[in-house]
């Protein structure tokens, strides 16, 4: 619902099964107070799911080693009849698919059952470091230990991870380095840019930062701004 917010504190993989079959979707998302699980439909094309939708706007999905599932259009949304047992990890029970009217696959649902399994794992390290903004491992820890913030684990997995966005902002450039073959790069020669926003507007109105780049001697100066029309004008001052 808008405005509402849940808290994602594991990632794992979820196994979906039927007499047609089963398939595992990984990199599934997991909150302990979410009332549904949402499956992109992009991402069962990518795992050679064939998405088809009829002219009663129910959808179903159909894959090569035989297995298939059906959800019904309810309120613009495609949902999975499905009744929620808790536990760790949750077991999600669904009705099977059904060639012939999906509308009528509600009705009668305890006959035959589909099971959706849920292997769920804690939160890597480098998952945290990443949706916290590339914050150190050190960091990271402390707050887990704080509990600081709401949705973080007790304990992280995966801790010797690599973050090769880091790495690469972290590299070192030789200043004055030979940029092109017939030419020594200068200062203020070439500059690089990025505007982050819109954010949720702050007392100052600010909703936009803008970070500026020299690549000859890499000094970055960062602009917070109201409104995104203001990048033309912040660069101009800040060139001159």
């Amino acid at each position: 619902m808008e405005g509402d917010s849940l808290d994602l504190t594991l990632v794992g993989k979820l196994k979906i099964e039927n007499h047609t079959g089963s398939i595992t979707i990984n990199n599934v998302y997991y909150s302990p107070d979410a009332s549904c699980t949402l499956l992109s439909a992009f991402s069962l094309h990518l795992g050679g799911g064939n998405v088809q939708v009829n002219s009663e706007g129910n959808a179903s999905v159909h894959f090569d080693n035989g297995f298939y599932i059906q959800s019904l259009c309810i309120h613009c949304c495609w949902q999975i009849p499905a009744l929620v047992l808790p536990g760790y990890p949750p077991a999600v029970f669904v009705p099977p698919a059904k060639p012939i009217n999906p509308l009528k696959s509600i009705e009668g649902c305890d006959k035959s059952l589909t099971i959706l399994s849920a292997s769920v794992k804690q939160s890597d390290a480098l998952m945290w470091h990443r949706r916290l903004g590339h914050v150190s491992l050190k960091r990271i820890i402390k707050m887990c230990v704080a509990g600081n913030l709401p949705g973080l684990p007790d304990k992280l997995t995966n801790k010797d991870f690599v973050c090769k966005d880091c790495l690469l902002s972290k590299s070192k450039r030789t200043w004055g380095m030979r940029f092109l073959e017939d030419h020594i790069l200068q200062p203020m020669y070439i500059i690089v840019s990025d505007v982050l926003g819109p954010f949720a507007e702050g007392f100052s109105g600010v909703q936009y930062l803008v970070v500026f780049r020299d690549l000859s001697s890499t000094y970055s100066e960062g602009f917070l701004l109201k409104a995104k029309k203001d990048v033309c004008l912040t660069f101009k001052w800040y060139i001159e």
